[in-house]
């Protein structure tokens, strides 16, 4: 949506996704795969050298992630590696701690009608960063975005359903809800997805993306077409 703005048509913004998603989503990951199967063996040895571990639990540590990428590139990349992390973390705090200052003024503008200026909240930001860091709450931040992405793929799911499956067939039937305020199907599918992928099927299989998508296909159709479907008459009388 963000780069979207600035596209002359839809092409353009689908050839912008398309360079995207293939730097991000593969080029970056095949160069990471190979960095990570290359410095393997040699991750492994520093392991068992340095911390004392077996090479079975060695083994294990290097496919830790992300804690093991880190390593890999500081440990097996050298002074490079460093550098190319330290840079990669300097950009991504910068980036964040900007960002964290603009919601925090946003919040004391809109509640308060205070503005001291922004770089008075990217202070307050850092310092309420360092005392996250220091009550150990990393994890359950690192929780909560892993709770997101689930939330953030049934939903994208739910709307590419919607918009290609669902809706026209409503429409064919003539059943499609004219000012509806709320559509509680996708309400309802969106926490079955979440529960069944996060909860009930996680010690099954893994990947909650998938299994969250697949979720959303099975329910969203059968609550917005069968259990929950909306009637146009209805909709408009309220």
């Amino acid at each position: 949506a963000d780069f979207g703005r600035y596209g002359k048509s839809t092409a353009h913004v689908a050839a912008a996704a398309g360079i995207a998603i293939f730097f991000q989503s593969l080029l970056i990951m095949l160069v990471g795969g190979v960095l990570m199967h290359s410095a393997a063996p040699a991750m492994t040895d520093f392991y068992v050298a340095s911390a004392g571990m077996t090479p079975e639990q060695a083994g294990a540590q290097v496919l830790r992630s992300p804690d093991s990428i880190a390593a890999t590139f500081i440990v097996f990349g050298g002074l490079t590696g460093f550098a190319l992390m330290l840079l990669a973390q300097a950009k991504a705090q910068v980036l964040n701690t900007y960002s964290s200052s603009l919601c925090i003024a946003n919040l004391f503008d809109a509640l308060f009608r205070w503005r001291p200026g922004r770089v008075f909240f990217v202070v307050v930001a850092n310092f309420i960063a360092l005392a996250m860091l220091y009550g150990h709450i990393l994890e359950f931040v690192e929780a909560w975005i892993k709770l997101l992405g689930v939330l953030l793929s049934a939903l994208a799911g739910i709307i590419i359903m919607d918009y290609y499956v669902v809706r026209p067939g409503l429409e064919q039937a003539g059943d499609q809800p004219v000012g509806e305020s709320v559509n509680w199907a996708g309400v309802a599918t969106l926490a079955i997805a979440v529960l069944c992928a996060h909860v009930l099927l996680r010690p099954y299989f893994k990947l909650e993306v998938v299994t969250s998508l697949a979720c959303v296909g099975v329910f969203y159709p059968l609550l917005r077409l069968r259990v929950l479907r909306p009637s146009a008459q209805s909709v408009q009388a309220l």
